[in-house]
């Protein structure tokens, strides 16, 4: 084996090809439209991670380094991301979002938020969230989650 292999790479590689694997079979159960967008994702991870582990093996990618950053960041927006999809089912799809949508820019921003900016990024949410809804659950009929507290 070679000594400079980039083992996280490959665990990266990897975990992409689970998840593009679980996003094909969840599609399964979406109509031939609403599983459109879902597959063509999954379809581009894996040809992804295959060039990357491709890329690994032949030595042709560095071996990656200790990231740079604030690993509060990353956990927090990891953490944004479990709580968006835990709340999705009891929130539903729209007013989930935009509370993630709006966590995620607070989690990620540098700067402080002023009223304006707030009313700014409300905005920017709801707008962002509602095409979204339009796009996946009107046009694309994919099954999107109607929430036990909130119907939306």
């Amino acid at each position: 084996m070679n000594a400079g292999l980039d083992l996280r790479g490959l665990a990266g590689a990897a975990a992409c090809l689970l998840m593009a694997g679980w996003a094909l079979w969840e599609s399964q159960g979406f109509s031939q439209l609403g599983a459109v967008f879902p597959r063509a994702v999954a379809l581009a991870m894996i040809l992804a991670a295959l060039l990357l582990v491709l890329r690994l093996l032949r030595g042709r990618e560095p071996a990656s380094g200790p990231a740079g950053g604030s690993s509060r960041r990353r956990l927090g927006l990891l953490a944004v991301a479990a709580l968006w999809v835990a709340a999705l089912p009891v929130l539903g799809f729209v007013a989930a979002s935009v509370a993630g949508f709006l966590a995620t820019m607070a989690v990620a921003s540098f700067e402080a938020w002023t009223g304006r900016r707030l009313l700014g990024r409300v905005i920017l949410a709801v707008v962002v969230v509602l095409a979204f809804r339009l796009l996946f659950g009107e046009l694309l009929n994919v099954p999107l989650p109607k929430g036990t507290m909130l119907p939306l």
